[in-house]
């Protein structure tokens, strides 16, 4: 079996180390994979194709914003792909995200079906089965109207100027629906995910499976009496950890929810806080009981710093999955925060406490109730690695391969 597997990043991010999991896993059970990537760093690693320049993707970025369709993205990198796929001549395409001005989405899918080639497609995101939005946080109208009557047309579809979601929705509607039911399985990376999908008429005649994310459960386990120290060689003991790409704790409106985060730490000056992140802007104003500790060196020192918390925090406003939910159970440490859709249906239920978005007395509650509760992480890291690892994620997409290859049902 050979599987072509396409997404945005290469080995980077999220998405990339699942992508780069799954075929790493492909080749060991002598399988054959390669990937074909858009605009991130090169790869230089064999089985690689770059596909998406960024210079590329910017231009489809700023015609988006004067009114074409953004997920018809790069063109050329479409024209790239179809000659990867000549050349390579998969068994199956397995497509993850390739949106973000990536690659033309609607050739893409109406080249595959007329092709007849088998395609996977994993909802990572939302765009798929709303035409649109990436999230389309409480919004039904993708399931009930074909998007007609959306009230925020602009962010649906990226455009400043003839913003059309039930346009874009017809589109992803014509273009899926040229597979036949037997070519085409979607899966998606949680029971809220699979959820949602099933109500939408763009994809609901197709199989769709829940396979979870998985990461490396030999790097993200619980690791007893490791001291988390920050880079200041101060020691950090019984604290609150909040993992986030981005964090700014004055904006209100900020999808990963950095404003809560400041919130519960001026109603709880005795707890300390500490902030995991990429970017951080607006923190002049920071409670002194927030640690804000930067980008972490490695996944080794991520992993010893989850192991050390008492709690996890996740504010995020929508999430489709949650790899810091699942991180964070696998290094032993329970799980609390707003109800944002895919974590609370991943998360194991003893191990999390979930509340309504943008309460933040009652998450304040929540973590006084469970700050200096004793759990007992080994076994949080234990029933955690079973359901999180990737080698369980890539031995259920294995199994969604050969299923769709024999024309087995799942």
């Amino acid at each position: 079996m050979k599987v072509l597997l396409v997404n945005v990043t290469g080995k980077t991010g999220s998405t990339g180390k699942i992508v780069t999991d799954i075929r790493d896993s492909l080749l060991k059970e002598g399988h054959e994979a390669i990937i074909a990537y858009g605009h991130a760093d090169k790869v230089t690693a064999p089985g690689y194709y770059k596909i998406s320049k960024r210079i590329e993707g910017a231009i489809s970025l700023r015609l988006s914003k004067l009114g074409r369709c953004s997920l018809k993205g790069n063109t050329l990198a479409f024209y790239r792909l179809k000659e990867i796929i000549k050349a390579e001549n998969p068994d199956i395409v397995h497509l993850h995200c390739i949106n973000c001005h990536c690659i033309n989405v609607y050739d893409t899918l109406k080249y595959l079906a007329s092709r007849r080639i088998k395609t996977v497609i994993t909802h990572h995101a939302e765009f798929f089965y709303t035409g649109s939005c990436p999230y389309s946080y409480s919004c039904s109208l993708y399931s009930t109207s074909e998007c007609k009557g959306c009230e925020t047309p602009q962010y649906a579809t990226g455009n400043l100027f003839f913003p059309n979601p039930h346009k874009n929705w017809k589109r992803m509607f014509e273009a899926v629906n040229a597979f036949s039911p037997d070519e085409l399985i979607f899966t998606s990376v949680s029971p809220w995910v699979h959820e949602r999908a099933l109500k939408s008429p763009i994809v609901n005649r197709y199989k769709d499976v829940v396979v979870l994310n998985g990461l490396n459960t030999e790097i993200f386990k619980y690791q007893q009496g490791n001291r988390v120290v920050n880079r200041k060689f101060l020691e950090i003991k019984d604290y609150v950890l909040h993992v986030t790409p981005f964090f700014d704790p004055l904006d209100k409106n900020d999808i990963k929810g950095g404003y809560f985060v400041a919130e519960l730490a001026k109603r709880l000056p005795q707890v300390p806080f500490v902030v995991i992140s990429s970017v951080s802007q607006n923190c002049e104003t920071l409670p002194q009981n927030v640690l804000l500790w930067g980008r972490t060196e490695n996944q080794q020192e991520l992993s010893q710093i989850y192991s050390g918390a008492q709690l996890t925090l996740l504010t995020s406003k929508r999430e489709t999955f949650s790899m810091v939910t699942a991180e964070s159970l696998c290094c032993g440490t329970p799980v609390i925060g707003f109800k944002a859709g895919g974590p609370e249906s991943i998360a194991i239920s003893k191990y999390s406490d979930f509340v309504d978005y943008g309460d933040v007395e009652i998450l304040k509650n929540v973590l006084i109730n469970n700050f200096n509760k004793v759990f007992d992480n080994k076994k949080i890291s234990r029933e955690a690695s079973l359901i999180y690892s990737r080698e369980k994620m890539t031995g259920d997409y294995i199994t969604v391969y050969n299923c769709l290859l024999n024309n087995i049902v799942l």
